[in-house]
């Protein structure tokens, strides 16, 4: 009863404001119309004029109202689904006496009448739903209606025409294989009217052998006087020989009149192409122009002394006639002739001549393409650009036409970068290469372009074969010429590259190896390992390359080794192809724990061998080796001997031969994964072979094998293994990690300090946004960077702290949760840290999961045995918080610190309220303050532990919203009310409450109901101007979800807003 007594003064309000829309408001007056009418030809013409008044009552009982023309009623499409047309003055709003008068026309197309024949005509009646929208009132609502008379008059004759009037071929080519391929032809509709426009409609009854026709550059079908519309004709089904054809008709009309005109199509099966394109000449095309890949381009400049001109050769296999399709020429080109019988050589050379009508283009890109027709068979297209110059332009290179290079053997191949630079307009170029003696290689990208004023860079680079085989004091050279033209007339710019190669200046030094270790082999097995450093030399020269070999470790013997074959791929990189030889000292792949030594060394010009300059290691069969162990959120190393780690730490450790041994284990990519137990406990071993040997990563006291601790285990490959760290650990105290596989363990041990914390937030692209979640409202559950490769979901900023949004940062390295709660309590309310469970007692979480009073190292948190009211284990958030995190440099409020739900102990989720969006100190990624914040902004995260090490900086999207809320919420959005207790004398319609949106950047919010649940979907309703809720006088009896949104309406720019009410109806 409170909550209803709360809801009765909202409801006079409502009774004594104005009234409801219960009855018509609205006087509809026909002052003309009997003019009004519609030709399918020629269009609309007349009009009619309604009228509208307030009726007496709604004259004195209302301060305005607006009207609108909602559609009509008999179909509810709009008036321009009906072909018509509605305009008034200035203002559709009317109050006292005031009247608005609104014009109706008919459209083009008489789109509301019924298919007619021609000939005939028909008069139909549309009625108007006029709508009104009362100051004051419960918005938008259907009032009078006005019926009008339409004459519609369908001529006999179509008012269109298609081009070519005899009608288009369609190719379809029959290829050597017997498939076929379809074509297309396209034909332009017109209207012979003087309408503003005709609609097309293509029957869709069609010939089965066309799969569609449509609008060849999409856009409207409306054909207008004077104006072409062009559509392409697609074959399908293609069928029958050579020279076989198939005829039909396309029907062109414009419903609902049923007079039509009609195109012939044919269908003709055609022979594949017939002609080759070969040689072009032209000012500015590339070789292999002329195709659709590179068009012949020809470089005009206005009137020029002569008209520049292309040539392109034309050949077949056979003798063949062919014609040039002069439809296809444009009035500013020519060519030499239109038919020819060419052959397989020389055939026919066409010349196409640019005409002076290109005088009056502006600069730029004229493409075309000109068919070459063969009776019966398939057309050859022909593809020119014009490119027209807006003045005469020269080129010239940046760097200058002499380049002098030097090449040290064993160092990266030279590169180079030629400039190519326009006077003015941009100048089309091709590339030519000349080779030296000796030859250099030169290899340029790309090979045609653009000359801008600005530079367009051409790379040089060169062929490594013409390096292999030169030999120090020799010099190698290329010719790199530029081809383009001056006024019509071609021009060259050449570039003269020259390489002085010198013997090497470096000595041969090994800095890795890949992998580091092998299992042992078979005979005939081969593996491949890579070798890095520096110094290397490539070369054919077996004086010059870098040797290769195997150093005994005991005489120190320097030899090649006939199972390795060796490719020295650049200056850094030698990669090593291993045989596994049926017996070989060098190569002990039958011992385990083996060591080869590699080494290196460079020649100089004396036949090798020559003594090693460099050596590494390959072990073979090796046990579990770790290279390194970083964080599972932010990916930072953990520094051997001096990094740190904390308690449920999840970390990942990369190396090689965790789960092989002896040639057999894991194969390559396989992950391995622990058994969950029945109480949900990660498992402390995984194996890849049925228990015979565990995999386990083994925690001890720094210097120790006894004592220590199994960490659980999340998954394994042989080369990484993601684990949580005990909660043994002990801060300030060393430890050593070692991974066993079988009873071999790795060596060395890898070893770390402990700390209460090592705090990271995960990261979740490459730009360094964090793992953090919405944590209400309708982005609930979405990352806040740009999670979906296109949309953002940035966290909102309200007109407070209190309203901003809630956030969880999922992170790793808070430690051990200290609280203190018991699961046996029944009077929690979710509030941290009081109703945290203690997560070591039997009271607590431990014993609530059946794990005794053991902390529960790699257990799943699980929310389902948490009491209700009570949360996970977690950490103090109030008095001396565990962490601070700030927001763009902004404190952020604290809501919870601890484990996560469901997820592995070790998973830490903090949940923060974001500051208002009125702060005026926060800071983007730069550092810069963004005051004020209007739109969406990247902010740095920082997350600092009350002990212990900061967090890594990640980054999160924020933007500024609307704070949308009910004025007269009697509780969280729960509205309680009876159906007996509001019907008695009231309107048709109950007000509830109203929502009001703050902090919008628009002109006003405007408010909609998007979604209704309950025993019925309809009747609840919000003004889209006022925000007033309101509910019929009677609703069957049940709960209601109503969910309003508020947009930032008028040029705004915040999002959507979203507000739930909840209504409970009793009788």
């Amino acid at each position: 009863m409170f909550r209803i007594r709360i809801l009765l003064p909202l409801l006079a309000l409502t009774i004594c404001t104005g009234m409801a829309n219960a009855t018509n408001v609205l006087v509809a007056t026909l002052t003309s119309g009997a003019n009004l009418a519609c030709n399918t030809n020629t269009g609309g013409s007349g009009s009619a004029k309604v009228t509208i008044a307030l009726t007496p009552a709604a004259q004195t009982a209302h301060d305005t109202v607006t009207v609108a023309i909602a559609g009509v009623t008999a179909n509810g499409n709009t008036l321009a689904q009906n072909g018509l047309a509605a305009s008034a003055g200035s203002t559709t709003t009317i109050s006292g006496t005031t009247t608005v008068a609104f014009t109706i026309t008919a459209l083009a197309g008489c789109a509301g009448a019924a298919n007619l024949p021609s000939g005939l005509s028909e008069t139909y009646a549309p009625t108007l739903q006029f709508t009104s929208n009362v100051s004051g009132g419960s918005g938008v609502g259907n009032d009078i209606t006005q019926a009008l008379s339409v004459a519609v008059t369908a001529p006999a004759t179509s008012p269109l025409a298609a081009s070519p009037s005899a009608g288009i071929t369609i190719p379809c080519t029959k290829n050597a294989n017997g498939t076929y391929t379809p074509g297309t032809a396209n034909f332009f509709v017109t209207t012979n009217t003087t309408t503003a426009g005709v609609p097309v409609t293509i029957d869709p009854a069609m010939p089965t052998w066309v799969a569609s026709v449509a609008l060849t550059n999409g856009g409207s079908n409306i054909a207008n006087l004077g104006t072409n519309l062009e559509y392409t004709a697609t074959a399908q089904n293609c069928s029958g020989n050579v020279g076989s054809y198939k005829s039909g008709t396309l029907k062109l009309q414009n419903l609902p009149a049923y007079a039509e005109a009609s195109l012939p199509v044919t269908l003709l099966i055609v022979g594949p192409a017939q002609l080759s394109l070969g040689a072009v000449t032209s000012n500015a095309s590339p070789a292999g122009a002329g195709t659709s890949g590179s068009p012949m381009m020809i470089d005009y400049s206005k009137n020029p002394a002569t008209q520049p001109q292309g040539t392109i050769v034309v050949t077949a296999a056979n003798s063949v006639y062919f014609t040039v399709d002069t439809t296809s020429l444009p009035n500013w080109l020519t060519v030499n002739f239109t038919s020819c019988l060419t052959n397989p050589a020389p055939g026919c050379t066409l010349i196409f001549t640019v005409t002076p009508v290109a005088n009056s283009f502006t600069p730029g890109n004229y493409p075309i393409h000109v068919n070459l027709n063969v009776s019966g068979y398939a057309s050859t297209p022909v593809y020119i650009t014009l490119v027209v110059q807006g003045s005469s332009s020269s080129l010239s290179v940046v760097e200058g036409q002499a380049r002098h290079l030097s090449w040290s053997m064993g160092q990266l191949l030279p590169t180079a970068t030629i400039t190519a630079l326009s006077s003015g307009s941009p100048i089309p170029y091709t590339v030519t290469i000349t080779t030296g003696s000796p030859d250099a290689g030169a290899i340029a990208s790309p090979m045609n372009g653009l000359a801008f004023s600005s530079g367009s860079p051409i790379n040089i680079t060169f062929n490594p074969l013409a390096f292999a085989a030169a030999t120090p004091g020799s010099t190698l050279s290329s010719t790199v010429t530029l081809n383009w033209s001056l006024g019509g007339v071609g021009q060259t710019t050449a570039v003269v590259f020259t390489v002085g190669i010198q013997a090497p200046s470096t000595t041969a030094v090994l800095t890795g190896i890949n992998p580091t270790n092998l299992p042992s082999g078979t005979a005939g097995e081969t593996f491949q390992v890579t070798l890095y450093g520096s110094g290397f030399v490539s070369s054919t020269l077996n004086t010059q390359k870098t040797y290769v070999g195997i150093v005994n470790p005991v005489s120190s013997a320097f030899a090649a080794d006939n199972n390795i074959a060796v490719q020295i791929v650049n200056a850094s990189t030698i990669l090593l192809t291993i045989t596994v030889p049926a017996s070989d000292t060098a190569l002990p792949f039958t011992t385990p724990g083996s060591t080869v030594l590699f080494g290196v060394c460079n020649p100089n010009g004396v036949a090798p061998p020559c003594a090693a300059t460099s050596t590494l290691g390959l072990q073979i069969d090796a046990g579990p080796i770790i290279q390194s162990v970083t964080s599972a959120s932010t990916f930072a190393t953990v520094t051997q001997g001096s990094g740190v780690l904390a308690p449920y730490d999840i970390i990942t450790l990369f190396g090689s031969n965790f789960c092989t041994s002896g040639g057999t284990g894991c194969t390559n990519g396989q992950v391995l994964y622990p058994t969950i137990s029945a109480s949900d406990v990660y498992g402390l071993s995984v194996t890849p072979d049925a228990g015979q040997r565990l995999l386990q990563v083994w925690i001890y006291p720094k210097g120790t094998t006894s004592g220590g601790w199994a960490a659980p285990l999340l998954f394994a490959t042989n080369n990484q293994i993601n684990a949580v760290v005990p909660n043994e650990i002990v801060a300030a105290s060393q430890y050593d990690i070692y991974v066993k596989f079988g009873t071999v363990s790795s060596t060395p041990a890898y070893t770390f300090t402990a700390a209460a914390t090592d705090a990271g937030v995960f990261v979740v692209d490459s730009n360094g946004n964090g793992a953090i979640e919405i944590a209400a409202g309708p982005n609930m559950g979405l990352v806040t960077n740009q999670n979906d490769g296109s949309l953002l979901h940035p966290a909102r900023l309200r007109n407070s702290a209190s309203n901003s949004d809630w956030v969880s940062i999922y992170m790793t390295g808070l430690g051990t949760p200290n609280s203190t709660g018991s699961n046996a309590t029944t009077s929690g309310t979710s509030i941290a840290y009081t109703d945290c469970l203690n997560p070591a007692t039997a009271t607590g979480y431990s014993g609530a999961a059946g794990l005794g009073n053991t902390l529960p190292d790699g257990a799943i948190i699980q929310s389902s045995i948490i009491t209700a009211g009570m949360l996970a284990p977690c950490f103090p958030i109030s008095g001396t918080p565990y962490v601070a995190v700030t927001v763009g440099g902004v404190a952020a409020t604290l809501k919870y610190v601890g484990w996560a739900n469901d997820a592995i102990a070790g998973l830490y989720q903090v949940n923060v309220q974001l500051p208002g969006s009125g702060v005026t100190t926060m800071r983007d990624i730069s550092g810069t303050i963004v005051n004020p914040i209007t739109g969406a902004v990247q902010v740095p995260v920082v997350v600092t532990p009350a002990s212990g090490t900061v967090a890594p900086t990640v980054n999160m999207w924020v933007q500024p919203a609307m704070t949308l809320s009910a004025a007269a919420t009697p509780g969280p959005g729960i509205y309680l009310v009876s159906n007996a207790a509001i019907t008695s004398g009231l309107p048709s319609a109950y007000a509830l409450d109203t929502v009001t949106a703050a902090q919008n950047t628009g002109t006003g919010p405007a408010y909609a109901v998007v979604s209704i649940t309950g025993p019925q979907t309809t009747g609840i309703a919000v003004d889209a101007a006022s925000g007033a809720v309101t509910i019929p006088a009677v609703l069957p009896v049940g709960t209601y979800s109503v969910v309003i949104t508020a947009t930032d309406a008028g040029g705004g720019t915040l999002p959507a807003e979203f507000l739930t009410l909840t209504i409970t109806v009793s009788s």
